[in-house]
């Protein structure tokens, strides 16, 4: 445990950044204010900023995905199989989920600021836009609660657990054929001190898996094509 908290999970906060881009401020920092957890993580994708923006715009649940891991979504599915989820959020989760898509999305590349990402079945649980810099920024901003995925009711006295984060991806030409993808993720966690031990074992690890997996899948994807 020592040896992860000082060793291993510094690296996964920074994997492939550059002292630059850790230090860097980007645009939606400001969204979550005195985060729980920065996390920034770069690749160097052979190919031109104009070819790599499209494959961000069409991310999204139902859309083109988020191009990492399948088996992470499938572990969601087997649960429902399980009977480890809602019935009907199952069924609804396995009608709408497609796989991450190898080709650019013709029906999903008109994306605004404050348009809505999908993130579970019937937007449930969602992004927003917050951010739309074409081919150079674009930042993804959600408020949820940590079971159910859906936007807390902060009105009320107990709103349950839930965090709030911003997703940002980044894009900085290096020359005409190469490009770095920096992705930061900022998030808080109410009540913090509660979730901690919950974030510290599961959520940060899941949460290195998940984006390292995004970085690599974008970066498949775009040389491919």
């Amino acid at each position: 445990m020592l040896g992860y908290h000082l060793i291993l999970r510094p690296w996964t906060f920074r994997w492939g950044a550059s002292p630059t881009e850790l230090h860097q401020a980007f645009p939606g920092d400001e969204l979550v204010p005195n985060p729980f957890r920065v996390t920034t993580r770069s690749i160097t994708i052979n190919a031109p900023v104009a070819a790599i923006w499209p494959w961000l715009v069409q991310m999204g649940f139902g859309r083109a995905s988020w191009y990492t891991y399948e088996f992470l979504e499938k572990i969601l599915r087997l649960s429902g199989e399980l009977g480890l989820l809602n019935p009907d959020y199952h069924q609804r989760y396995k009608a709408q989920w497609k796989l991450n898509a190898d080709r650019l999305l013709s029906e999903y590349q008109n994306l605004g600021f404050g348009d809505i990402i999908p993130d579970g079945p019937d937007a449930e649980a969602y992004f927003t836009v917050t951010h739309l810099q074409p081919e150079k920024a674009l930042v993804l901003y959600s408020q949820r609660h940590i079971i159910t995925g859906i936007p807390p009711d902060l009105d009320s006295p107990n709103p349950g657990p839930y965090t709030t984060f911003s997703w940002g991806f980044y894009l900085h030409a290096i020359d005409e054929h190469k490009t770095r993808l920096v992705i930061r993720v900022r998030a808080n966690y109410f009540p913090r001190w509660r979730l901690a031990p919950l974030v510290y074992l599961v959520a940060e690890p899941a949460d290195f898996i998940y984006n390292y997996g995004a970085l690599h899948g974008i970066k498949q994807r775009v040389e491919a094509n």
